[in-house]
């Protein structure tokens, strides 16, 4: 009996040093936690959310909420870098008149205006990246009133099957009312 017990205990000291009994990005989810979806939970649901288009496709988003994340945005990043399937979220807390432009970027984007519930608004197409910051050269887009802004890279299968009134869907650990009230909890701290 001692050294059955003294098996098991080697076993579960092994997995948790492994992580398998730790929290971090594992495929099941606690049901305690409120999810809009287990299937793909995110490292952390405050940077980034898995949306899915009309079709089904999966868009991996990370999501820029601080100042200095949306100033950043895709910038220096480089084509090679940067997925078919992947989206930069530009999340705010209200609707505002939201222009975007282009320094130092390494390839087109089609830039997607979303409501508060990730209602398609307007989509500026294969918008022109632009690898200098000399400001008066940068390309921008027209100024739209939206709430949260999804840049894509141009042309991609799944932008180009977007059409304004779609509704993209929301798939994470989190709501998108939890994420939005967590992120105005954050923003509300620094």
């Amino acid at each position: 009996m001692i050294n059955k017990l003294i098996i098991l205990l080697s076993l579960l000291t092994v997995l948790i040093s492994c992580g398998g009994g730790g929290s971090g990005s594992s495929s099941s989810s606690s049901s305690s936690t409120p999810t809009q979806n287990t299937e793909t939970p995110q490292s952390n649901p405050l940077k980034e959310v898995d949306l899915l288009s009309p079709n089904g496709d999966s868009i991996q988003t990370s999501i820029a909420y601080t100042k200095d994340d949306q100033l950043e945005g895709l910038q220096n990043v480089q084509d090679s870098e940067f997925a078919e399937n992947e989206g930069k979220l530009f999340f705010y807390l209200n609707d505002s008149a939201r222009t975007f432009w282009m320094p130092n970027t390494y390839f087109n984007l089609d830039i997607i205006y979303l409501d508060e519930e990730m209602k398609i608004i307007d989509i500026v197409w294969n918008m022109p990246h632009y690898t200098g910051d000399n400001n008066e050269d940068i390309p921008r887009a027209p100024t739209i009133t939206s709430r949260h802004v999804l840049e894509m890279k141009a042309g991609s299968p799944i932008s180009s099957s977007l059409e304004v009134g779609d509704t993209l869907k929301w798939n994470s650990t989190l709501t998108l009312d939890e994420t939005e009230s967590q992120i105005a909890e954050r923003l509300g701290n620094e």
